[in-house]
């Protein structure tokens, strides 16, 4: 169920956190209907001082896809980055800096979700009939990706890596740690790419870490 800070929303007009506008594109109305239904869940949960863009696509996709997001632009090292060598999501550094880096044209993130599957549930009232997907949470689900909930690990020939497409880890790597407290970007710990860091991406054993305080100089 939505979170109670969403429920009350009518209470009072300061529960919305932020603004979050969204350039539907090939869209029906039913989708359109539950997609807003999840921006508004994340707008009462996440702060920002600048709008969030998303460009979102109704198209038909592979039979196994439901739908994907992700961050339109990557920053590192930026002035406020709490901490350096590290990507950041474009929403996040125009949190952190206070400044308005995207547009509708230029978004923060970009989504597609497939309107050929037959299996969708799109009402906003959570009772998803079995053998139904609920389109709210995938939408909530993919939507976090693209707010930056999301790793650049990944497996090479057998053994763990990170640096496919970047040269650096994400921000979201530098909290994923094994239940002894080890970073999984430390590399002198683990190797990149190296078997032992494929071993702990694999052991179901991870977890995230809290942010602390640190300088990015």
């Amino acid at each position: 169920e939505p979170p109670e800070q969403y429920l009350k929303r009518l209470k009072s007009t300061g529960q919305k956190k932020s603004t979050i506008l969204v350039d539907y594109i090939g869209f029906t109305q039913a989708p359109r209907t539950a997609f807003q239904y999840a921006v508004e869940i994340w707008e009462h949960l996440i702060a920002s001082p600048v709008p969030i863009y998303i460009t979102a696509r109704w198209r038909s996709l592979d039979a196994n896809v439901l739908g994907s997001c992700g961050p339109y632009l990557y920053y590192q090292n930026f002035d406020s980055a709490p901490y350096k060598d590290r990507y950041y999501p474009v929403a996040l550094v125009a949190k952190l800096e206070n400044t308005v880096l995207t547009s509708a044209s230029n978004p923060d993130m970009v989504a597609q979700f497939n309107s050929s599957f037959d299996n969708w549930y799109y009402g906003t009232d959570g009772q998803t009939p079995t053998g139904k997907y609920d389109f709210v949470s995938v939408v909530l689900h993919e939507i976090a990706h693209g707010l930056g909930f999301t790793g650049f690990f990944y497996e090479l020939a057998g053994q763990g890596a990170y640096g496919d497409f970047f040269p650096l880890p994400g921000i979201f790597d530098e909290f994923v740690i094994n239940s002894t407290g080890q970073q999984l970007v430390d590399t002198s710990l683990f190797g990149n790419p190296s078997t032992s860091r494929l071993q702990q991406l694999q052991s179901n054993n991870l977890r995230d870490k809290s942010p602390t305080a640190r300088s990015a100089s």
